[in-house]
C-alpha cells in the first residue's frame, strides 16, 4: 500500500495600533470649504487606530508511490483579510471647532 497523509491547518493573525494618515483639514460640503480655509492642505495627521485581521484555513492530502516520493498532492486553501479603522471626523471636528466660529 502506498503511503498517504492528510492534514488540516488554521492560521489567524491580528494587528493593532497600525498607523494611517488622515486629512487634518478636510473639505466640508455643508460649509463649502475646508474646516479652516487659512491652513494649507493637504495637512496630514498620523493616527494609530487602524487594525488588520487575517484568517486562513487549509486542508490537503497526498499519496506517495514509495517512501519520501509523492505521486500527487491536493491542497485547498481559503483565506480572508480585512483592515478596519475608525472615522476621524469626530476628532477633527473637536480639534477645529473653535476655528468654525463666525468672525466678530
Amino acid at each position: 500500500m502506498a503511503p498517504s497523509s492528510a492534514g488540516v491547518a488554521y492560521l489567524g493573525m491580528r494587528g493593532n495600533h497600525l498607523t494611517r494618515f488622515a486629512e487634518w483639514n478636510p473639505f466640508e460640503p455643508v460649509l463649502g470649504h475646508r474646516y479652516n480655509p487659512n491652513l494649507t492642505s493637504p495637512l496630514l495627521m498620523v493616527l494609530t487606530d487602524a487594525q488588520s485581521f487575517y484568517t486562513s484555513a487549509s486542508s490537503g492530502e497526498s499519496v506517495g508511490i514509495a517512501r519520501f516520493v509523492e505521486a500527487w498532492e491536493i491542497v485547498l486553501t481559503m483565506s480572508v483579510s480585512r483592515a478596519v479603522s475608525r472615522d476621524s471626523t469626530s476628532l477633527v471636528t473637536m480639534l477645529n471647532a473653535p476655528l468654525l466660529a463666525p468672525p466678530n
